[in-house]
């Protein structure tokens, strides 16, 4: 019986090379220097752990060793990773930081909502490469998992999204030459899809079809959803800081609005970044709507109760000024998916949007069941869009409007907590209140407090009044005859 060929050992330099298979398989191993006095636990020379190389030759195998060794000293960036494994460390180590900023100078970098987002980017990534490490990882493995994902129907604009995050985890391996190049650069099969024009249109609320949605929300119930969709077309908010909004960021005597944080899918209030921050003026319509509105949350709060299959259960509690201004039927915040979904049902009723794909199945009663997706019109990004193009070309001042709507991108901010709102940003705000004013028409309040508002409203007639204005005079004094009826209670007792 013959005797294997041992393999041949070779020593260079503090390197134990050994051939395996020569020209194709070879082990190394570095001779390291006692690490005890670092708090390590060698206190004398020792032998790394051996790590497998495939090169064409020795050479080639002596600089994949000599690689080795600069990483053993100085760190290998994590490249010996899997790729799941280094997204999800990528991850933690921007919340880390993100917590970190906050804490040091109020504003979280990068935001607590970028983190959130970038959430579900990073699950797929986890779950598309999970063996791969960062080192190995080729243009020829994300493209192969690109064609997968195509094959299994996943939309371009999910894949686009999967690569630009995964080529901006890889790009600090890349620059601190950890990995010799970012394989993400060559892929040349991912492109960022076009949007459709006949889409972009259908998305789009024009001049005239704004005017007659402002009629129409004036005549609906006043509640939480209809009070930001006001704030949605007067003040161009992004959804979730209208959902953050609480009574503490309305400032009456400074007529301004802060924007100090959004909400989050979970419920909570993320404080916003830099540059969205800010400070807007308030409209003498919308402040007095607003006025209006708080009268009735104090009014219906206490008397708040839910509906299970238990029983009315009271959940209703004193208005103060965390108050949401946005309430839910339960005085808690709005759910933007379900205020998402309340829109997009609202929009197809008048006409603006549709869903595009309707299945439809039997359930195992047998019950037939239709679920509707792709939907195309207006969203509540749809209201923000139309107020940029109606300021603009309203010449306002485009540095205002960007400043307006949060979109800086230099290191100077508004100030949130001025002593007045910028003048600049009182031009918006008087823009807008002609706006609505002149589609409101003749029905248009032309208050300055809450007082003159009500005035204005009781010269019309009760049969034209919106069912909102009736609940709200009859809450009103409904609440005055309540506060009445104590005092006299009280004066009883102290007689």
């Amino acid at each position: 019986m013959a005797k294997s060929k041992k393999a041949k050992t070779y020593f260079e330099d503090g390197i134990s090379l050994r051939a395996i298979e020569p020209g194709r398989l070879y082990s190394a191993r570095i001779r390291m220097e006692p690490d005890a006095h670092l708090g390590g636990p060698h206190e004398n020379w020792y032998w790394s752990k051996s790590r497998q190389i495939e090169a064409s030759s020795k050479a080639r195998a002596l600089v994949e060793a000599e690689r080795y060794r600069k990483e053993l000293i100085e760190g290998d960036g994590g490249v010996n990773l899997t790729v799941a494994e280094f997204a999800r460390q990528w991850q933690d180590d921007r919340r880390v930081q993100a917590e970190a900023t906050f804490r040091s100078t109020g504003i979280a970098k990068p935001s607590f909502r970028t983190i959130e987002r970038d959430e579900s980017e990073i699950k797929r990534i986890e779950i598309l490469f999970p063996n791969v490490t960062v080192r190995n990882l080729t243009p020829s493995h994300i493209e192969k998992v690109v064609t997968k994902m195509r094959e299994d129907g996943v939309s371009e604009h999910t894949i686009f999204k999967m690569f630009k995050k995964l080529k901006q985890i890889l790009k600090r391996p890349a620059i601190t030459g950890c990995i010799d190049y970012n394989p993400c650069a060559l892929v040349t099969t991912v492109h960022e899809p076009p949007v459709n024009p006949a889409t972009k249109a259908h998305r789009r609320i024009e001049e005239d079809v704004a005017a007659q949605f402002i009629v129409w929300l004036f005549e609906q119930e006043l509640n939480g959803r209809v009070v930001a969709l006001w704030l949605g077309m007067t003040e161009h908010i992004r959804l979730g800081e209208a959902l953050a909004l609480r009574a503490c960021d309305l400032d009456f005597e400074k007529d301004a609005i802060y924007i100090r944080g959004t909400l989050d899918k979970r419920g909570k209030i993320v404080p916003a970044k830099a540059g969205s921050e800010r400070a807007l003026a308030m409209g003498s319509f919308l402040k007095g709507l607003l006025l209006a509105w708080i009268d009735v949350q104090k009014a219906e709060f206490p008397h708040l109760v839910k509906e299970w299959h238990r029983g009315r259960i009271p959940c209703g509690r004193e208005w103060d000024e965390t108050a949401p201004v946005c309430s839910s039927h339960y005085g808690t915040h709005l759910n933007a998916d379900n205020f998402s979904r309340w829109m997009r049902a609202l929009m197809i009723e008048r006409g603006l949007g549709e869903y595009t794909t309707h299945e439809k199945w039997l359930d195992s009663r047998g019950i037939m069941r239709v679920k509707h997706g792709g939907y195309v019109g207006p969203s509540y990004k749809s209201l923000r869009s139309f107020g940029a193009t109606y300021l603009v070309g309203a010449n306002v001042d485009v540095k205002t409007a960007q400043a307006h709507f949060g979109h800086r991108r230099s290191s100077t901010t508004l100030e949130l907590y001025a002593e007045r709102v910028p003048s600049h940003e009182r031009e918006v705000a008087k823009t807008m209140d002609s706006f609505v004013k002149a589609a409101l028409g003749d029905k248009a309040p032309q208050e300055q407090s809450l007082e003159v508002f009500r005035e204005t409203i009781a010269t019309v007639q009760a049969s034209e009044w919106p069912k909102w204005v009736t609940e709200l005079v009859d809450a009103a004094a409904a609440k005055r005859q309540l506060d009445c009826s104590t005092k006299e209670s009280e004066t009883r007792l102290s007689i």
